[in-house]
């Protein structure tokens, strides 16, 4: 994995640090990686399939 830097909204961190003491989530990163998983995996998935609609009209 790689290390970045983000800079979030003070609400953002408060609610990190509940769901962390709360054992939702051993960690801030665990959590940030899952809503990032949870909103890039449909949004990817359209631009493929965007992608493969544009593959198909310059075949055919």
């Amino acid at each position: 994995m790689q290390v970045i830097t983000i800079n979030l909204p003070e609400l953002y961190v408060q609610e990190l640090k509940i769901l962390t003491e709360a054992e939702i989530f051993p960690s801030r990163s665990k959590a940030i990686r899952q809503a990032l998983t949870k909103f890039l995996e449909p949004e990817l998935k359209h631009v493929h399939d965007i992608k493969d609609l544009l593959k198909l009209m310059k075949s055919g």
